[in-house]
């Protein structure tokens, strides 16, 4: 009886993702996959699937990456797997502080009011800009700008 399996090919610089090809082994001679039109519907249809191409052999075609361990019971054998994660939440947590404070900032202008450790939390701690008057300006300089004239 014929097998279907999958053959991943080196991937190249240009590759979105791992190439590969359709492998069908153990074709007899009297199946439905001995024929030119039936290798082509099988090429066409492995094409639609991404495929680089197919590979029809009567041989058997033993890939190694296919082969699954199996263990002293009969059934293939698993492995749990259990990943070190202890201070992975406060990694996440510190990230996406900063990922908020950065887009705070590039909602402000660029400033940074109330920066952790400036004592007025309504200055910019960068260019000494006032938060209040900034907010309701309707041409506020931006940080850059304000550090480029030299100060408020």
């Amino acid at each position: 009886m014929a097998r279907l399996q999958i053959l991943e090919l080196p991937e190249g610089a240009a590759d979105a993702r791992a190439p590969f090809v359709v492998v069908l082994d153990q074709v007899e001679q009297s199946s439905a996959f001995d024929s030119v039109a039936a290798r082509r519907q099988l090429d066409e249809s492995a094409r639609a699937w991404g495929a680089s191409g197919t590979l029809v052999a009567a041989d058997t075609i033993e890939i190694p990456a296919n082969d699954v361990p199996i263990g002293p019971d009969g059934y293939p054998v698993r492995f749990k797997v259990e990943a070190d994660v202890a201070g992975f939440g406060e990694d996440v947590a510190a990230a996406i502080c900063r990922a908020r404070a950065e887009a705070d900032r590039a909602t402000e202008g660029g400033h940074l009011f109330g920066g952790p450790g400036f004592e007025d939390p309504l200055r910019c701690q960068r260019c000494g800009t006032d938060r209040t008057a900034w907010a309701v300006l309707r041409n506020a300089p931006t940080c850059a700008s304000v550090q480029a004239r030299g100060g408020v």
